[in-house]
């Protein structure tokens, strides 16, 4: 005797997409700094060639906007115009704020707050870039600080201590070399692609590298002072998972 059995019913959309593993969000980051600080030699290791230029609107500033090799499908990276601080009246100073407060978007980008902020430092004007770090963590908005040029300050016997800066400033800093290139400098994609890594870990949404106040930790104290620089180069280990890439530059 024949057993028919009844076929099994297609399962219901509602299930398939409860299986189905989120997708990440688009980040938008913004790139800050002061100018000559190889924040657009970042920007383009960052990013390759794939990106746009167009301008705001509104003015005729120039506007570079990036689709960065590890973050998730629809990201994008903004190349703000390089200025010595925020509170500056001049028009580029007024784009970085407007852009950070997310009332102005590249001409063609949609009109919305960055979900993070990479504040570009020069290694060796120090007290120069941390003003504008300071205005950039005031802000509120989860914050990277790259200090750019290390290769260069440490031939200069500057060292800035990452750790401490990392703790009196309450984010994530990075020591990197974006002009880095050509003879003798082997490793350096390995160390992009560490860079890249650690950034791509920063800006995530969730993530704990944004301020832990709207005033960094080295603006609380009574004194007031900047974070401490040390004029003789010393080894420091990062406090970062991934501090492996740039401990190899040795």
């Amino acid at each position: 005797m024949t057993v028919s059995s009844s076929p099994t019913p297609p399962a219901e959309p509602s299930d398939l997409a409860g299986d189905a593993a989120p997708q990440p969000e688009p980040q938008r980051v913004v790139l800050l700094g002061n100018p000559n600080t190889g924040k657009t030699s970042l920007f383009n290791r960052l990013c390759g060639v794939r990106h746009k230029t167009s301008n705001f609107p509104g003015t005729t500033q120039e506007a570079r906007v990036g689709s960065p090799r590890d973050l998730p499908p629809g990201s994008e990276i903004i190349d703000l115009p390089g200025i010595y601080s925020l509170e500056l009246e001049q028009s580029e100073a007024e784009i970085c704020r407007r852009v950070l407060s997310g009332e102005l978007a590249p001409r063609g980008e949609d009109i919305r707050e960055p979900d993070a902020v990479l504040v570009v430092a020069d290694a060796t004007n120090m007290p120069r870039s941390l003003m504008l770090v300071g205005e950039a963590t005031r802000r509120g908005l989860p914050t990277v600080v790259a200090i750019n040029q290390v290769d260069l300050s440490r031939r200069r016997g500057i060292h800035a201590d990452e750790r401490v800066l990392a703790d009196r400033l309450g984010v994530e800093v990075i020591p990197c070399s974006a002009h880095r290139g050509g003879p003798g400098s082997a490793g350096t994609g390995d160390r992009a692609r560490g860079y890249r890594t650690r950034a791509r870990r920063g800006v995530r949404k969730g993530s704990a590298i944004g301020p832990t106040s709207s005033t960094p930790r080295w603006r609380r104290g009574s004194n007031r002072s900047s974070p401490t620089l040390s004029p003789t180069v010393s080894t420091t280990r990062s406090r970062t998972p991934c501090s492996g890439w740039w401990r190899s530059w040795g």
